[in-house]
């Protein structure tokens, strides 16, 4: 019996829902509720000038656009298929015998400090060095347009160069090259690569996460012996921080080989894929230029690649005296590729370093 009253009990309830005739205030309760809305609505516009209306809604666009990109970034990291590198790999990250370094400490010391033959190292006459971001090497034909742009160059730097062996492989005349590695993804490991006809003195690798996507980009330090001279040329290799609303992460990554300019007594060459796509953060990087005695060098053919009006590449000398410079327009990346000629400074000379370099300097004063 305790079965039968909870069915009857809903049959009960079925019967007075359904088969009492409609009340009709129930579907005017709908259109009641909506003409209140309206007229409320219709109040409150009255009440209010039309420029307070439009910076309403402005407002509320931009918070919906601000809204919807705070979740992007939120959840991109998640999606995106580029991760960091794992340390327990194990990398080769040279073809020659020397360690790399990856302690800040011990590559500030290893810097000034190897002794070198007299006749080995690269031509403190003549030395051509191109810089050109490789964007992954995505496209069919970059390797091989980068290996003619190479021809019979000393020095190349790459950013977002893949790490296998149709690049490590491609230039007969560079026997040495030094990586250091950024992100990875599903197909390969990319990072910053620099290639030369002349065997490191010292090979140092940083990373510096992305603050929003988490992803690391690299920055290799290598040094090399000038023939017939006891002094070396650093040169750096950069690939900076992007996605970022102010300048501090460009600057904390800066700061980090901020100290090896400061202790290496001779030349530099910095270059490499700055991402200085604002005025903060092209300021910034003129800031770490003057204080180190560098000079940003500019192009009369300049063809590098600009986001919001601003180029992006840059190559930055001390103690040199820059002989020519260009750029490269290419279709195989997103980048154009940037190729300088100098020659090394004697020991004591404060020349300027030419004079494309220092009409900038006089542009900026």
């Amino acid at each position: 019996m305790r079965a039968v009253f909870p069915a009857v009990s809903c049959a009960l309830r079925l019967i007075d829902q359904y088969g009492q005739p409609p009340d009709p205030r129930r579907h005017e309760r709908p259109a009641r509720a909506v003409q209140y809305k309206i007229r409320v609505y219709n109040k409150y516009q009255r009440t209010m000038k039309p420029e307070t209306t439009n910076l309403l809604i402005s407002w509320l666009r931009r918070a919906r656009r601000g809204a919807t990109l705070v979740v992007f970034c939120a959840v991109l990291p998640a999606c995106t298929a580029v991760q960091p590198v794992d340390a327990g790999v194990s990398v080769e990250l040279a073809n020659y015998g020397l360690k790399t370094i990856t302690d800040p400490s011990q590559c500030l010391a290893s810097i000034n400090s190897s002794d070198t033959p007299a006749d080995f190292g690269l031509n403190p006459n003549r030395i051509q060095s191109l810089s050109w971001n490789l964007e992954k090497g995505q496209h069919s034909e970059a390797l091989y347009q980068l290996g003619v742009l190479s021809s019979g160059i000393d020095l190349v730097v790459v950013q977002e160069a893949p790490l296998h062996s149709d690049l490590t492989n491609q230039f007969p005349n560079l026997g040495y090259w030094s990586f250091a590695p950024g992100y990875k993804s599903r197909a390969n490991l990319t990072g910053v690569m620099t290639l030369s006809n002349t065997e490191p003195l010292t090979h140092c690798v940083f990373t510096v996460d992305e603050p929003w996507l988490g992803t690391p980009k690299a920055t290799g330090v290598t040094e090399y012996a000038l023939a017939g001279t006891s002094r070396t040329l650093m040169v750096i290799n950069v690939h900076a921080v992007n996605f970022t609303l102010t300048a501090k992460p460009l600057e904390r990554q800066l700061d980090v080989f901020e100290p090896f300019v400061k202790a290496h007594y001779g030349p530099v060459v910095i270059s490499g894929d700055f991402n200085t796509w604002s005025e903060a953060r092209m300021q910034h990087l003129r800031d770490f230029a003057d204080e180190l005695g560098l000079t940003i060098l500019e192009f009369e053919v300049d063809h590098r690649t600009r986001v919001f009006g601003r180029v992006l590449d840059h190559v930055l000398v001390r103690d040199v005296e820059v002989l020519d410079t260009t750029t490269f327009q290419v279709d195989t990346s997103d980048h154009n590729a940037l190729w300088s000629e100098f020659r090394i400074l004697p020991e004591g000379t404060t020349a300027e370093t030419n004079k494309v370099g220092a009409d900038a300097q006089e542009g900026r004063s």
